[in-house]
C-alpha cells in the first residue's frame, strides 16, 4: 500500500514525475523483489493469452 501511495504521489505529477532520491531510499517504498517477478510473469502470461485469443478469432 505504501508503494502505491507513494508512486502516485510523486509518478503521477506532470510537472516533476519522478520520486526524490530520499523517498525512494525509504525502506517502506519498495516493494519485495517477489511482487516484481509476479507482475512480469503475468504480464507475459496475459499477452500470450490475448495473443492466442486474436489469432483464434482473427481480430488483428
Amino acid at each position: 500500500m505504501t508503494s502505491a501511495t507513494i508512486w502516485g504521489m510523486y509518478c503521477t505529477r506532470s510537472d516533476a514525475p519522478y520520486m526524490p532520491d530520499h523517498v525512494a531510499a525509504l525502506t517502506e517504498v519498495k516493494w519485495p523483489q517477489e511482487f516484481e517477478a509476479y507482475i512480469y510473469d503475468k504480464t507475459e502470461e496475459l499477452k500470450q493469452e490475448l495473443d492466442a485469443l486474436r489469432i483464434k478469432y482473427r481480430a488483428r
